[in-house]
């Protein structure tokens, strides 16, 4: 029973791989979708031939293949053959080889088949000739039995069984009987055709009507069953047109289907082109609104600092004629120094002025505590000029600490209106 067939390259075959199940087993297609293919190659496998004509033809897609390949698996009393032959591009045999449950028992390179078709024949029992006139039934031949006349199913059964082949040998060989007969009548002077002779072909002739009359009645249940299979065949393949032209019909709507969708993608494609090209400009606009917006909004605030710039200067200008009018206060003492002093001048000048008092109410010399409070009183005066000559001292640093600031400020402001020129 054959298991499993896979081509490579033969045929109409690009890469085929079938598995067979229990039972019978029905190829259905369409004239070239290479049901034949099949047959051919497992004969292929087995016998290394094929009714293809040159080896060329065998190769896939018109030879345009680099090589090929077939691979059969068959059981045969309770052992599993595997035979693989491979090709080249022309259809020549480049290797072969055959295994038994898995062992490798046979093989040949080089396009030299030794002894793989004569080790199948023996196994089969039959070699090519006798399985193409016994068991293959080429294509078109089931049609010819089906709607053959007698005549013509006997001459087709002859073809079948390879008795036509016996017919023209025995034409061929009828002159050279005839011929033989005649010699032996003129060497012996006796007939070959005596009656036991004639008796053992008779009975010969009656076996083999007899097996051939049991060979056609095999073959009628046989064509019987063909015919039941040849009308379930046809109930199907109608049922198959049917499904068919729903299949080409739903394919023609599913095409027209693609063909609407390929537009609206399109269409869609275009949009989204024009809506992405808005979407940058529009990107674009507020970049340059926002900045349109920070370079006036710089302008601003340089028009600011330049106007700040220029208070800054103006009261520079100002502290600067008013520490020229102010003396340097090189050497002046502070406020608190001199607040110090003056309480202790107060305190002097205050006791001098009691003693003063109680000497003008006793009577006695006064001169001396009237100069001293003079004194004391000069030194009140003179402290007060110092106070605010110390006044004004402080004031002129005051100033001058606050030159130093608006002079920081005015360089802070040229240096930010520099980077406000650099950012527009």
């Amino acid at each position: 029973m054959i298991r499993r067939v896979k081509l490579v390259n033969f045929l109409s075959h690009r890469e085929t791989e079938i598995a067979f199940g229990e039972g019978l087993t029905v190829f259905i297609g369409r004239n070239g979708a290479g049901k034949s293919s099949v047959v051919d190659a497992i004969v292929y496998a087995l016998y290394g031939q094929h009714t293809r004509g040159q080896n060329a033809n065998i190769v896939h897609d018109g030879g345009r293949a680099q090589e090929g390949m077939v691979e059969l698996d068959f059981e045969l009393n309770g052992k599993l053959y595997r035979v693989v032959r491979r090709f080249d591009g022309k259809g020549n045999l480049k290797e072969v080889s055959r295994r038994e449950d898995g062992k490798l028992v046979a093989t040949s390179e080089r396009g030299v088949d030794r002894s793989g078709s004569e080790a199948v024949s023996g196994l089969l029992g039959m070699n090519y000739e006798r399985m193409r006139s016994s068991v293959v039934i080429q294509q078109g031949e089931v049609d010819a039995i089906l709607r053959a006349d007698p005549k013509e199913l006997k001459e087709l059964f002859d073809d079948l069984l390879g008795l036509s082949a016996f017919e023209q040998a025995y034409s061929r060989m009828k002159d050279v009987l005839d011929g033989f007969e005649k010699k032996i009548r003129l060497g012996v002077h006796k007939s070959i055709d005596d009656l036991m002779l004639v008796e053992e072909e008779l009975e010969k002739c009656r076996k083999i009507l007899t097996e051939g009359k049991m060979r056609a009645d095999e073959l009628e249940k046989e064509l019987e069953k063909l015919r039941d299979e040849h009308r379930e065949l046809g109930e199907k393949i109608s049922r198959l047109e049917v499904l068919l032209q729903l299949h080409n019909e739903v394919r023609s709507s599913i095409e027209a289907l693609r063909g609407l969708v390929r537009r609206e993608v399109a269409n869609l494609e275009d949009k989204v082109g024009r809506v992405e090209r808005a979407v940058k400009a529009l990107a674009l606009r507020e970049e340059v609104e926002k900045r349109i917006t920070r370079i006036d909004e710089l302008r601003v605030e340089i028009s600011r600092l330049d106007e700040k710039e220029r208070s800054l200067q103006r009261q520079l200008r100002e502290i600067e004629e008013e520490l020229k009018r102010l003396p340097s206060g090189a050497g002046a003492k502070s406020i608190e120094e001199l607040r110090n002093e003056a309480r202790t001048r107060a305190e002097r000048l205050r006791d001098d002025a009691v003693e003063l008092g109680k000497a003008v109410a006793l009577g006695t010399e006064t001169s001396g505590l009237a100069e001293t409070v003079e004194r004391y009183v000069e030194g009140v005066v003179d402290l007060v000029s110092e106070v605010h000559e110390s006044a004004l001292a402080s004031r002129a640093a005051e100033l001058a600490a606050k030159r130093d600031a608006i002079k920081t400020e005015i360089e802070e402001t040229k240096r930010r209106k520099k980077e406000a020129d650099r950012e527009i």
